[in-house]
């Protein structure tokens, strides 16, 4: 039983040890959807949700590629600080999926226009920012270092949404298809004429 604690102990040790310190999110507060619309109660689009990704996701008209890129985490809209994501600095988050609190990561941040949709077959309105993380630090008697994935600079306007459909355009039958057809339909045309 002591070697179960022991083992378990420096597990844990070494998950605290390789966790990094971070926050992350859109933080411009001040986010429209669309077609221009906020929600009234707080003067912002507050019915989306963000996703933080480590590396770079790519997107396309029908899908997002998240080959190159890790999930760290998401969240809805924050009431308290007007924003999407985590971004309390004296209390920074952390996740064993971030490791450094270096800058110089590559980093993604999708928002979407739904709260309940996988990213993996997201069909419609995303904003999608790349970035390079910087290093922010909380002064103290020891300076505690953490990374920042953050979007500060621009708030989220009608313009800066884009569209994915997961469904491409309608085939169109091939010619000899098309023509089996039209004999089909006018041989079943002439079978009822008959009787």
């Amino acid at each position: 039983m002591k070697k179960l604690i022991t083992c378990a102990s420096v597990i844990l040790a070494v998950c605290a040890v390789n966790a990094a310190s971070f926050v992350w999110g859109f933080g411009a507060g001040d986010y429209e959807d669309i077609n221009g619309n906020r929600d009234e109660t707080y003067g912002v689009y507050t019915g989306g949700k963000a996703y933080l990704f480590l590396g770079t996701v790519t997107a396309s008209k029908s899908a997002f590629d998240l080959s190159s890129a890790t999930l760290v985490t998401s969240a809805g809209f924050d009431t308290d600080m007007y924003t999407y994501g985590y971004q309390v600095t004296d209390s920074p988050m952390s996740s064993d999926v971030v490791t450094s609190k270096a800058a110089g990561q590559a980093y993604s941040l999708i928002l979407v226009d739904a709260t309940d949709k996988d990213l993996a077959s997201y069909e419609g309105n995303y904003v999608l920012y790349n970035g390079i993380s910087t290093q922010g630090d909380i002064p103290g008697a020891t300076v505690t270092h953490y990374a920042e994935f953050m979007q500060m600079s621009n708030p989220i306007a009608a313009s800066d949404w884009a569209t994915m459909s997961a469904a491409g355009p309608t085939p169109i039958p091939e010619p000899t298809s098309g023509l089996l057809m039209l004999l089909g339909m006018a041989g079943l045309a002439l079978k009822r004429k008959r009787v």
